[in-house]
């Protein structure tokens, strides 16, 4: 590998402590094995005596064989005897060398000193699956709770149904506990961090007596607040110039008051600033409809200061509002600690650990006995190097420190990729590192990675979006980064910006994220069709959320583009794991049989929806028609059941992979997840079929990635987000863009800031009228700041994975207006799209194109290959007596349409048919409407239809769609198409779907014959089940029972 100056610095560099700041791309893992190299090979540090500390698992297996090789060359190449000898001995060494994760190394340390803090040996073996955590960590709660309850009835009683309108509500609770937990547990002293949690909300006479870091907060948020203000008035000062209707001295005297409110602000004086902003209220500005631009500036304006006034609370309330939450405080932090205590003692009485245990117990370790374990780890190791070190939390940085003699660390890492603050990433460790006079400060300065064009436009964004007032992040010269090759030289490409125009109101074909997704589909087929030597494999696209994969998923699928898409968040989610998830379940109980249907459509009987459908037909139930026509497969699940009571899961797990050779004919992906699942159950505390079903269904919310299973010779576009691309890279990138960037925390009823702790709404009860205290409003600013520069560094990894290049999608229905990149514009929270057009609409290294949204139906590729002969009839068919269906009772008299409407009317309805037939049978979100191509009007009639208790009866009955029909009796033939039918031992419910506009009544009297002649033919099928038919009116959004 050819080094630059920059790079051979931190090949080289020794004596102190080092901190390499590198840029993506910089070739930051090479230097890191270059340096191993150097330090084993020529300064002849032993294996053993380094420890290397990856982000990922993956990334330390990647650089213990990269050194490896590196190690077999040099020992190749050399002709010494002794060099030879030693290179050999490394190598042997290498294999349990300490390249690992910090998890790992913890882990080492507990296996190795568990005694010194007298933890049982057996736990170490044992680490619980997330699952298992779940039910742990819940049980611990509800025992906790319930001592509370019984020791503090009252107050446990206000402090429930303060966080849930349900007094029997415990999960809301327990979601606010596990959130303290979380953020407590990640700090060097959680019981410090608890105390001050309950300080948090101390009691107060005056509001100067909240800490100085509230204060600051406060009033930092207020002070945004007014200069959103002023940036307002400015805009419309920019539009209004040469406006004759328009009187600017009512600006003049806006701006007046503002600056009064202002200077209060700085002052720290609230009364001040409430009774200026009250002043601010009466000063009124000119109006001008015909000046669309001012007159949405001059809304803005307006709003923020009614925002403002409706938080305008006087001091006396604002005061004892923040009193009347100390004893809530006080109970919900103290029932936190207490459940964890009690979840850590539960752990340790069976001996078994978690992943969150390792930092813990290795932490306590070193410091136990005047650390005397942390000296002794200190003399062990020449060389300590840290990667992604942006993405450390206080406690694994505590942990860093200690094992280290004080010059032997090597840190590696970029602020401006710390996208983890979920995990409790601290950037700031980095950021002030980057100020410390005993560590060497090295700056990688170029770019290996993308070509020139891609490389320049980030140099352009991000010196002018990270660089805001207010803000801790930062893009200095040394960040500025340039090309590293000449490879990488190119006449300007600019990247792409693609805006996607829909019209304001109309009722569209496709959503907003159904244009993107075929858009980007389509410029792909084109970009491969002008260049040949292009493969699919040369594709990624970069999403915020699982969410957006499933759109791109059906789009990739109408375009028969080959994808890699993981749309579920977790491996529990998969495929596999909810077969398996579904044959236990069966397993337990052959009559669940929602788990009978899937266990045998799977691989393991590969039952045909034709077969489940005559089984149905010919029988009650699935069930019925199994055991009388296929007991062996009942026997096996029964023999199955035996297996697992008499012997254990892994066996069960076993037997269900050999069988019906279900295993060999899974997939690469499937067998991957298989494999892990057995491990997973394989160190699971589960004894039973109960207690593995609990696991597993407690893991469904986890958000651990698939066990992904592809080559990489595999032509497959890439579909995955932002935070699954980090150190990886693509050919050419698409960026899904975002007109918003929602603030997620802002909603929850406990915000927690680990640095201002708690923030909670003051509820007056039992009306639950909600007003901000200060606290809150404090931890609302200082949270919503991190989250948006988070927000920055997300977007900054998202545009430095592309090589060649780098195309941005979005849709808009309104212009989107070029704003000065401040902080005001920051907290708009406008997405991606916003931020990137403000600061880069004039730049020579962006282009923007707008274009019409797409009829896809229009732009689809017609298949070349045609039917060369259509089938005919051989015999003379033969002549039936007239056939008898429903639908043609529809009408005796058709409203009169033109032919417009009739069209127009017809692929509504068969629309909404289609829809109601694709959704699965639960009850169903917004989420589940997502992928269709359905107005906001329509996904409520569709919900509507899904909250009624009519069709929430159906779920607990046998669902059948779109079923078909045809009997006879008397001569008389009725055949047809039922929209929706739900059916038990005795009753049956019938859904009809009408989706014209006509009166109640109307459609009664329309189609009450139609509905009439289903009821007859259903009784001729099913004599003597009692049975309700319904039309819905999706313009209604009403049942009409017929």
């Amino acid at each position: 590998m050819n080094l630059d100056i920059e790079q051979k610095q931190a090949v080289e560099a020794l004596g102190k402590n080092i901190l390499v700041s590198a840029s993506a791309g910089a070739g930051k893992t090479g230097v890191l094995v270059q340096r191993l190299k150097k330090r084993v090979i020529q300064d002849r540090v032993r294996v053993s005596r380094i420890l290397a500390m990856t982000f990922t698992a993956a990334a330390a297996s990647e650089m213990k064989k990269r050194l490896a090789k590196e190690l077999h060359t040099a020992f190749l190449e050399t002709t010494s005897d002794e060099e030879k000898a030693w290179l050999s001995e490394q190598l042997v060494e290498l294999e349990a060398a300490n390249i690992t994760t910090i998890d790992s190394y913890c882990l080492t340390i507990i296996k190795k000193y568990y005694s010194v803090i007298g933890l049982d040996p057996a736990t170490a073996k044992k680490v619980l699956s997330q699952g298992s955590v779940n039910i742990y960590k819940k049980d611990a709660y509800l025992n906790t709770l319930a001592k509370y309850i019984e020791n503090d009835p009252a107050l446990s009683y206000k402090v429930i149904s303060y966080f849930s309108a349900r007094a029997e509500d415990y999960d809301s609770l327990y979601s606010i506990i596990n959130t303290i937990n979380t953020h407590a547990q990640s700090t060097i002293d959680p019981d410090d961090w608890y105390q001050q949690a309950i300080s948090s909300y101390a009691p107060i006479s005056r509001i100067s007596d909240l800490s100085q870091a509230t204060l600051e907060n406060f009033f930092s948020r207020l002070s945004l607040d007014l200069n959103c203000l002023l940036s307002y008035l400015n805009q419309m000062r920019f539009y209004g110039d040469g406006d004759e209707k328009i009187k600017f001295e009512t600006l003049d005297k806006g701006e007046i008051a503002i600056r009064n409110c202002i200077n209060a602000i700085q002052d720290h004086n609230y009364s001040k600033y409430s009774y200026s902003l009250e002043n601010l209220a009466l000063c009124k500005t000119s109006p001008d409809t015909k000046n669309a631009e001012y007159s949405a500036s001059r809304k803005a304006l307006n709003d923020k200061i009614k925002d403002l006034l409706k938080n305008n609370y006087d001091s006396k309330m604002m005061i004892q509002d923040h009193n009347d939450l100390s004893d809530i405080t006080s109970y919900i932090v103290s029932l936190a600690k207490d459940s964890w205590n009690a979840f850590i003692s539960s752990k340790q009485e069976d001996a078994v650990m978690d992943f969150s245990d390792m930092e813990r117990y290795a932490y306590d370790i070193l410091c136990a006995n005047n650390y005397t374990v942390a000296h002794i780890l200190q003399d062990s190791f020449d060389e300590i190097m840290v990667d992604e070190f942006q993405d450390t939390s206080d406690l694994q940085n505590a942990i860093i420190d200690m094992i280290s003699n004080g010059h032997n660390v090597f840190r590696v890492g970029d602020v401006k990729q710390s996208i983890y603050r979920f995990r409790q990433a601290k950037p700031s460790l980095m950021r002030n590192l980057m100020h410390d006079p005993d560590t060497i400060q090295i700056t990688l300065r170029h770019n290996f990675r993308s070509m020139n064009s891609i490389v320049e436009f980030s140099n352009h964004l991000f010196s002018r979006i990270m660089n805001v007032d207010g803000c801790k992040d930062s893009y200095t010269e040394l960040d500025t980064v340039s090309v590293g090759t000449a490879r990488q030289q190119e006449e300007i490409v600019p990247v792409e910006f693609t805006l996607i125009k829909q019209e304001k109101d109309a009722d569209e074909e496709l959503s907003a994220k159904q244009q993107k997704a075929y858009w980007i589909a389509k410029k792909i087929l084109l970009m491969k069709k002008e260049d040949s030597a292009l493969s699919f494999k040369d594709f990624c696209i970069l999403v915020r959320s699982h969410a957006d994969k499933t759109v791109i998923r059906s789009a990739f699928d109408f375009y028969n583009i080959p994808y890699l898409i993981d749309a579920r968040e977790g491996f529990y989610q998969s495929e596999l794991c909810q077969t398996i998830l579904s044959m236990i379940r069966a397993v337990k109980d052959p009559r669940d049989s929602i788990a009978l249907v899937s266990v045998l459509t799977s691989h393991f009987y590969d039952f045909s929806d034709e077969d489940l459908a005559l089984l149905k037909i010919r029988h009650s139930s699935i069930y019925e028609g199994i055991s009388e026509e296929h007991p062996e497969i009942i026997a096996e699940l029964k023999e199955l059941n035996h297996i697992a009571e008499d012997r254990n899961i892994i066996e069960l797990l076993t037997q269900i992979s050999i069988r019906h050779d279900f295993y060999n004919r899974l997939n690469n992906n499937q067998k991957a997840n298989f494999d892990y699942l057995f491990d997973q159950a394989s160190n699971a505390k589960v004894d039973t079929i109960q207690d593995f079903l609990e696991t597993m269904e407690a893991s469904v919310d986890e958000k651990s990635s698939e066990a992904v299973s592809k080559g990489k010779d595999d032509d497959v576009v890439t579909v995955t987000t932002i935070h699954q691309s980090k150190g990886l890279q693509y050919k050419n990138v698409f960026l899904w863009s975002t007109s918003k960037n929602d603030f997620r925390d802002k909603s929850s009823a406990v915000m927690i800031d680990d640095e201002l702790k708690l923030g909670i709404n003051h509820l007056t009860m039992p009306y639950r009228l909600k007003r901000p205290t200060i606290q809150r409003l404090a931890v609302e600013y200082h949270s919503n700041l991190e989250d948006i520069e988070e927000f920055i560094r997300l977007l900054y990894v998202a545009i430095t994975r592309a090589e060649k290049r780098m195309f941005i999608v979005d849709t808009t229905k309104k212009d989107i207006l070029k704003q000065p990149v401040d902080l005001s514009l920051l907290s708009q929270r406008g997405g991606m799209t916003a931020l990137i057009y403000s600061a880069m609409k004039d730049d020579p290294y962006f282009k923007l194109t707008e274009v019409d949204e797409m009829d896809v139906e229009k732009e689809k590729e017609i298949p070349k290959t045609y039917v060369k002969e259509l089938p005919h009839l051989t015999i003379q068919p033969e002549l039936l007596s007239s056939l008898y269906t429903p639908s043609s009772t529809e009408f005796k008299e058709l409203p009169v349409l033109d032919e417009t409407s009739k069209l127009v009317g017809s692929k509504y309805g068969t629309k909404m048919h289609e829809i109601m037939e694709a959704l699965p049978n639960k009850l169903w979100t917004m989420q589940d409407l997502e992928a269709y191509a359905l107005s906001t009007t329509d996904k409520q009639r569709i919900l509507a239809f899904s909250q009624s208790d009519i069709y929430q009866q159906c779920l607990s009955m046998e669902i059948h769609k779109e079923f078909p029909f045809y009997v006879e009796q008397n001569g008389e033939r009725i055949t047809g198409t039922m929209d929706f039918l739900a059916m038990n031992d005795s009753n049956i419910i019938l859904i009809d779907y009408k989706t014209d506009n006509a009166s109640i009544p109307e459609i009664k009297q329309r189609y009450s014959p139609q509905l009439k002649t289903y009821i007859k033919a259903l009784s001729i099928m099913y004599p003597g089940k009692e049975i309700k038919a319904y039309a819905y009116s999706f313009h209604h959004k009403s049942f009409i029972q017929i």
